[in-house]
């Protein structure tokens, strides 16, 4: 008897001194965190399971009294704080509907309590929890990753889910570790995925290509080409940059991004609303820089070889410095608009811009673009 007493008190000893040594979380998924560029910003939420995810949790509970099934046990907090805590993200949020990438979460924990788990509970109460017992769940997840309300794709995994029973254990750290375990999984196949790119957004949405089908100059107006961004939102489209091969601090930017209303035939009207949002856009950045004395001219019809375009000059200064410049041509070819801004008086450029237009070719209309001006005339709204 004396012996059986000192082997449990042995065990309670190493139980004691092994009780703050923290535990390998063995579910852990490796994923990237040297990148080039943080991802966009991500909202996380939490979401409701499938309806074959329900019923399959339903049936579960109601096929023995010692079965039971649960959603979403484990706080979102969690899983928003694994995702900061990744570092791969430029902001993550919990619950921000301006957000434009968001992902939703939803568990489901299936607990089939079996001759085994009553005897670790036993365990647990004749040791007064100082001996660790391990009481395992086994989870449903599904994460759904949008852009602006677009689903992108749905990830689902089974983890288990190990509750630690132990005096000296934190009560929250079964739920950590399976939120820490989760979140590595869906960054690991996200990036396996390269969810956040351009090319994802071809492949699977048909957008625009514009790797493949945008084609423009090495030189413009007399400027060089300095370099080139291909914006994952299919909204923004592309931009590439001249400089001015002496100076270098002149520069024209080229955006090229599709037009966002429904109705293209009346192309100077669909040219004058377009310039107007570019002048409201300066007048955000005027306002955020704190800008001073801007002004914006007159918005003028202009023409490159046939194909229609506005142009509008700006001035403003910076802390009452000398006058900055900026001037915007504007052009729709097909369903593109291809935007050119200087930061010097344009006029200088504005014949030899003229004449350069005819070298850029911009993709041609999207599928997704036409099926976003589709339900958008649907619905009787015009952007």
């Amino acid at each position: 008897m004396k012996r059986i007493t000192l082997v449990c008190l042995a065990l309670i000893g190493v139980a004691l001194l092994g009780g703050c040594a923290s535990t390998k979380n063995e579910n852990l998924k490796t994923f990237d965190t040297n990148l080039a560029n943080k991802y966009p910003p991500l909202a996380v939420f939490w979401g409701r399971p499938s309806a074959s995810l329900q019923q399959e949790c339903q049936a579960f509970a109601a096929s023995s009294v010692m079965k039971m099934c649960n959603e979403n046990l484990v706080d979102v907090n969690l899983f928003y704080r694994s995702f900061m805590a990744s570092q791969v993200f430029e902001k993550v949020t919990l619950g921000d509907e301006t957000s434009d990438y968001n992902l939703a979460i939803s568990t489901v924990h299936f607990s089939d309590e079996d001759a085994g788990d009553i005897a670790k509970g036993a365990l647990a109460g004749a040791t007064l929890l100082l001996v660790p017992v391990d009481m395992k769940q086994h989870t449903k997840a599904e994460v759904t990753v949008y852009w602006r309300d677009w689903p992108l794709k749905v990830y689902h995994y089974e983890l288990p889910f190990v509750h630690t029973m132990q005096l000296f254990t934190d009560p929250m750290q079964g739920q950590k570790d399976y939120a820490e375990a989760l979140v590595s999984h869906v960054i690991a196949d996200m990036q396996q995925d390269d969810i956040f790119s351009h090319r994802f957004m071809v492949d699977n949405f048909h957008t625009s290509d514009y790797e493949k089908e945008l084609v423009y100059p090495e030189q413009l107006a007399g400027f060089e080409y300095a370099e080139h961004m291909i914006y994952n939102d299919p909204f923004l489209g592309a931009a590439v940059r001249y400089v001015e091969p002496e100076l270098r601090n002149e520069v024209l930017d080229v955006f090229v991004y599709p037009a966002r209303f429904v109705d293209l035939v009346d192309v100077p009207e669909v040219l004058a609303k377009e310039a107007r949002n570019v002048q409201r856009e300066i007048e955000y950045v005027a306002k955020q820089n704190k800008w001073q004395a801007l002004e914006l001219e007159e918005i003028v019809p202009i023409n490159a070889g046939g194909l229609a375009g506005v142009y509008f000059d700006g001035s403003y200064t910076v802390d009452l410095d000398l006058p900055e410049y900026t001037s915007t041509f504007l052009f729709l070819k097909e369903d593109k608009f291809i935007k050119i801004r200087a930061n010097f008086p344009g006029k200088h450029v504005k014949e030899q811009v003229l004449a350069s237009l005819a070298q850029f070719t911009a993709p041609k209309e999207s599928d997704f673009m036409k099926e976003v001006r589709l339900k958008s005339s649907q619905r009787g709204m015009q952007e």
